[in-house]
């Protein structure tokens, strides 16, 4: 028994002989029918648990769509595995379950709470899945099995799908490594390590953050020194996942999503891009950070996400270049609307509501360094800012800096074919915050045919809804 798969059991029933011919007979009767009920008892426990043709109907909670194979797509589905003891670590016991699992198969998690202590655990890359047969890490029940603890957790199989767990106040992450891996349905409350993305070609949906300690979601990037070694990380899919009631615990650090490192200048032979899409994600009540989402990378694409209620964050391209902002939405907002730090941003076709009339629809920053010779920000560069709504912003934009340090200033952004909405139709103006007149910021920059209007007396659907 010790070298059967866990969640795996047989049971065996013995008969007792009897004195004469026929109670003999009766008795091996009666052992028959009982060893008959056994095995078919058997027989339903591993097609309940544990067989290929009925594991998506075991009993593990919400999970059956998540069993089943993506449209479009044929997928194998294995043993299905019931793993997890309050009364032991459920890294130990993941540990014992990997060595049986094969492309296919299962590891479902009893519900329950498990704390994992100090160190390292880790899924090892040769634990895969395949395209068509992917392994599953999943809760029994989606949100019972709770993790607490401080144990940094890498998950570095591919075509892994991790589903249903809430983690509680952890202070390290879930890092998720390979590729073309899911991670969907879970929750982070409290917790200072949140997830960072080691992978590429992954999936980030249906989760929940909050009352985030530190970053929720960081999409890693390699160090700008990797040289010839360098493993780039791309082509994930962020969406439909919720961010709410963030609060401002210490001073930094508290972006909801913060896409890449933001280093700069870089090698030559850097690659900077992310390729990663954020759409139809739900930020309310995210105030801890002045970045909800902060990009600080090139050639990802934000679109579709609804922000209510965050205070002073803000959509922010922080040292990114060649990004799409199209069909957001930010509602009740107390700072700008957008702030740039790089060249060739498009932001078209949002629609961003102030609550602060002190704040400019655009910050355009200047770029500065640090005393390691590092940026701090680069000079927003020949960004195009097309059709979009700006409601109660009296500023159209600010000429933005930190410092009286400015290595160059901002040039060739295109402000042009927005709407701006604002009481009694008041035209915005510039806000001239470092040492640049408004001609002289005008010579540079571009603003053009953008048309004002009342603010509605009509509200816009709210986009949580």
């Amino acid at each position: 028994m010790a070298d059967e798969p866990p969640g795996r059991h047989q049971g065996r029933h013995q008969g007792r002989p009897m004195g004469s011919r026929l109670g003999r007979r009766l008795g091996w009767l009666a052992f028959a029918i009982v060893l008959a009920l056994a095995l078919y008892q058997w027989f339903l426990f591993t097609q309940s648990s544990a067989s290929p043709a009925s594991a998506a109907e075991a009993e593990i909670g919400d999970y059956a769509e998540l069993l089943s194979a993506p449209p479009g797509t044929i997928e194998t589905l294995g043993e299905a595995y019931l793993i997890g003891d309050e009364s032991e670590p459920l890294d130990v016991s993941i540990l014992a379950a990997l060595e049986h699992l094969a492309p296919g198969d299962s590891l479902v998690v009893r519900a329950g709470h498990y704390e994992l202590a100090e160190g390292d655990f880790v899924w090892p890359a040769a634990v895969s899945g395949t395209p068509a047969a992917p392994i599953r890490l999943l809760a029994e029940k989606a949100g019972e099995v709770t993790i607490t603890g401080s144990k940094l957790v890498r998950l570095d199989g591919s075509h892994l799908h991790i589903a249903g767990f809430h983690f509680l106040g952890l202070q390290e992450a879930i890092r998720l490594g390979g590729q073309d891996n899911r991670f969907v349905n879970n929750i982070f409350e409290r917790s200072a390590g949140g997830l960072r993305l080691y992978t590429s070609n992954s999936e980030i949906t249906g989760n929940l953050w909050t009352g985030s300690l530190g970053v929720s979601l960081i999409h890693a990037q390699p160090s700008i020194d990797c040289g010839e070694k360098c493993v780039y990380f791309q082509h994930n899919h962020i969406h439909g996942n919720t961010w709410k009631d963030i609060e401002k615990t210490k001073p930094n650090g508290l972006e909801a999503i913060m896409l890449g490192y933001g280093n700069a200048p870089f090698p030559d032979s850097y690659d900077n891009a992310l390729h990663a899409t954020v759409d139809n994600n739900t930020f309310i009540n995210v105030r801890g950070d002045a970045e909800v989402i902060s990009v600080k990378s090139d050639r990802n694409v934000i679109s579709g996400n609804c922000l209510v209620d965050n205070g002073m964050g803000a959509l922010v391209i922080r040292m990114g270049d060649d990004n799409l902002i199209a069909s957001n939405r930010s509602l009740g907002s107390s700072g700008a609307a957008m702030r740039i730090s790089g060249a060739r941003n498009v932001v078209a076709g949002n629609h961003f509501e102030s609550l602060n009339e002190g704040v400019a629809a655009v910050d355009l920053h200047s770029a500065e360094r640090k005393e390691n010779g590092l940026f701090s920000y680069l000079a927003a560069r020949d960004n195009q800012i097309l059709g979009n709504r700006f409601q109660g912003y009296n500023f159209i934009a600010r000429d933005y800096s930190t410092t009286e340090d400015i290595e160059t200033f901002s040039a060739g952004n295109l402000i042009k074919s927005n709407i701006f909405a604002t009481e009694a139709a008041r035209r915005p103006v510039l806000r001239l915050d470092a040492t640049r007149t408004q001609d002289e910021f005008l010579e540079s920059n571009t603003v053009s045919a953008n048309r004002v209007e009342a603010v509605s007396t009509t509200p816009l659907p709210d986009c949580r809804t």
